[in-house]
């Protein structure tokens, strides 16, 4: 649980300022339309990052990956920050790829945290 209040700000900070723009913006132009489970499910590549890096305790299995490199979840964030800007993009420009967009979302950030735990170099401890 310690790791879950270490690494969630580090994720909510960078995510959560790109979220709320994308979100305020859509917002203000009055498209496209944020589905209501949209304000919280970007959350999810946080949670998704962690539930890999501390219960089912895969940070073993990679050498190296230890709380030490808390560089991961500012990159999880931006990347996924930058999904949800790509998808209300999509969108604006696009309404009835609206919702195809939103589930698109949904599953690619979720890869980008697996993509991101897997793929990232290990920093010198």
């Amino acid at each position: 649980m310690e790791a879950f209040q270490i690494l969630l700000p580090y994720y909510l900070i960078p995510a959560g300022l790109i979220i709320a723009a994308c979100v305020s913006v859509s917002l203000l132009l009055q498209r496209p339309r944020i589905f209501p489970a949209e304000y919280v499910a970007w959350l999810f590549p946080g949670i998704t990052y962690w539930l890999l890096f501390e219960p089912l305790h895969l940070e073993q299995a990679f050498a190296g990956k230890t709380l030490a490199n808390l560089i991961e979840p500012i990159v999880i964030g931006v990347l996924c920050g930058i999904l949800f800007g790509l998808r209300v993009l999509v969108g604006a420009t696009n309404p009835r790829l609206n919702k195809v967009a939103a589930l698109w979302f949904l599953g690619l950030s979720n890869v980008v945290a697996l993509a991101v735990f897997v793929l990232m170099p290990n920093l010198p401890e």
